[in-house]
């Protein structure tokens, strides 16, 4: 019995499947540039809109990324820069708050103690007591204050540490995206300049992939933000700034983001106004902020759904569980280039069939 092998499809399937090991086995070695590489990713997709329309009244690249770093940038800075300083300020009043102090006691949540362990052991006696004490007393109380000063050194030292990484992520991704802006023309004449459908193929899915993913994270993470703010307004909540960009952040993970901040303030609203208050709010939520963001804003994407919902969803949340936080694209991205892969190999077959 003869077996009809179609060679060509065999190697243009393995050069396909070769191709998807190889870019995971890239993606490996850059690691360390994860979040830069993924902050210039959303930046080079929601600013090349605006550069494209510049490019096509002034026909120069340069005059639309001069355009972005004279007028958009600064002003986003400066918009993000007081955004986040509004946002430690509120964290701070949110712990004053005799009545999150209230609740969280109610709970069992001790912040003052937390705070007192991280410091080290209490100290009951100031240093002119040190003559009164004995040699072995004195040993265990400058233990004690050694205890203190090296947490207290390694707190700041991690904190600046994390502060010099978010920079240099920050200034990275920025350079990324300005050249990716400005080199666009060249990186699209090159995809289009290679030979390999399949290659082509997969990368023309990838980019619209990605585009879905970006615009759906800002379109809902906007969306929630601003929604939540309405509701927690309406209800009374303390901090409404706060707990609304805490919203619009978790709601970039799909089904159980926006879960994680109405959640505990169902149970707020339960102890402070009473049990229809808190059933209402969480109804009102569960539809505006969980329920709403996915059937206006999704749709409002795209005309053609490169890769479905449910498994972007999982690319989500597994990228999340798995890479921390710069698996919101990371994740999705992993997912997109498999879908890829297989709807490659797939179309392949059926043109064989035909």
């Amino acid at each position: 019995m003869k077996i009809d092998i179609d060679r060509k499809h065999i190697t243009e399937n393995f050069f396909v499947v070769l191709l998807f090991i190889g870019l995971i086995a890239f993606l490996y070695l850059l690691k360390p540039l994860y979040p830069a590489l993924l902050l210039a990713l959303i930046l080079v997709y929601i600013f090349n809109p605006v550069v494209d329309k510049v490019e096509a009244y002034s026909k120069r690249r340069w005059i639309g990324v001069l355009f972005i770093i004279i007028f958009v940038i600064p002003p986003l800075s400066i918009f993000l820069g007081m955004l986040v300083l509004t946002f430690i300020s509120e964290i701070r009043l949110l712990l004053r708050d005799p009545q999150v102090q209230e609740f969280l006691q109610y709970l069992g949540v001790n912040i003052e103690s937390y705070v007192s362990s991280l410091a080290g052991e209490k100290f009951s006696f100031s240093p002119s007591d040190l003559s009164s004490l004995s040699v072995a007393e004195v040993y265990d109380s400058l233990q004690a204050y050694q205890q203190w000063f090296t947490k207290g050194f390694e707190a700041v030292s991690g904190f600046f540490r994390t502060l010099s990484s978010i920079l240099f992520q920050t200034i990275l991704g920025g350079f990324f995206a300005l050249y990716a802006l400005l080199k666009m023309n060249k990186i699209r004449k090159t995809i289009r300049a290679i030979e390999h459908e399949k290659i082509q193929m997969f990368l023309v899915f990838v980019d619209k992939g990605l585009k879905q993913v970006v615009y759906s994270m800002f379109l809902t993470s906007v969306f929630g933000g601003v929604i939540s703010a309405i509701i927690y307004w309406y209800f009374g909540l303390p901090f409404i700034l706060l707990l609304s960009i805490l919203t619009g952040l978790l709601i970039l993970i799909p089904l159980v983001g926006g879960w994680l901040v109405y959640l505990p303030l169902t149970g707020y609203i339960l102890w402070k106004q009473g049990l229809v208050d808190a059933a209402l709010f969480f109804v009102v939520c569960a539809i505006f902020i969980s329920t709403m963001p996915d059937l206006l804003i999704r749709p409002m994407l795209a005309k053609s759904k490169e890769v479905d919902f449910v498994l972007l969803s999982l690319g989500f949340i597994s990228g999340v569980i798995a890479f921390g936080a710069i698996g919101i694209i990371l994740g999705p991205l992993l997912i997109i280039c498999a879908v890829g892969v297989f709807k490659i190999l797939s179309s392949d077959n059926e043109e064989s069939k035909n």
